[in-house]
C-alpha cells in the first residue's frame, strides 16, 4: 500500500514537472507497461539493490556510523539521477545538470532508496513501475 501511495504521488509530481512535454491523451499500450516493468525490476533490483549490497560487504555490514551510512544513500540515489540527466550536463553545462540530478535525486530516487532501505524492495518496485507507467502512458514517444 506505501509503494503504490508513493508511486502515485511521484507520478503527481513528474506529471506536474513535465507537463508540457506530455501528450493530452494517454497511450494505453503494452509497450508503456513493458518500459515501466523494466524500470521497476531492472533498476531496483539489478541496480540500487546492488549498490546497497556493496555497500553491505565493503562496511562488513555495519551501517551505523555517519560515513557509510551516507555513502550508502548517495550510492543508491545519485548514480541514478546523474544518468538521467546526461542531456542536461550536454546541452546545459554542468552546473545546470548537478542542480537538476540534485532536484531529481530529492523528488524521486530519495523516495525509491528509502522505501527500499526502510520497508522492502517490493514497495519500491511498485512505486517505480507506478511513476514511469504513468510517465510512458503520457510521454509523446511513439512506440
Amino acid at each position: 500500500m506505501i509503494g503504490i501511495l508513493c508511486g502515485l504521488l511521484g507520478a503527481g509530481i513528474n506529471f506536474i514537472i513535465k507537463i508540457n512535454y506530455l501528450a493530452p491523451t494517454p497511450n494505453w499500450s503494452i509497450h508503456a507497461l513493458i518500459l515501466s516493468l523494466d524500470s521497476a525490476i531492472f533498476e531496483e533490483i539489478a541496480l540500487r539493490t546492488s549498490f546497497y549490497t556493496l555497500a553491505l560487504h565493503l562496511f562488513k555490514g555495519n551501517l551505523t556510523n555517519k560515513y557509510a551510512n551516507y555513502l550508502t544513500w548517495i550510492g543508491m540515489i545519485l548514480p541514478f539521477a546523474i544518468v538521467r540527466q546526461t542531456n542536461v550536463f550536454m546541452n546545459e553545462g554542468l552546473v545546470a545538470g548537478v542542480i537538476s540530478s540534485l532536484i531529481l535525486s530529492l523528488v524521486f530516487y530519495f523516495i525509491f532508496a528509502f522505501l527500499q532501505r526502510r520497508r522492502d524492495i517490493l514497495s519500491a518496485m511498485v512505486a517505480h513501475g507506478l511513476v514511469s507507467a504513468i510517465y510512458y502512458m503520457f510521454s509523446q514517444v511513439n512506440f
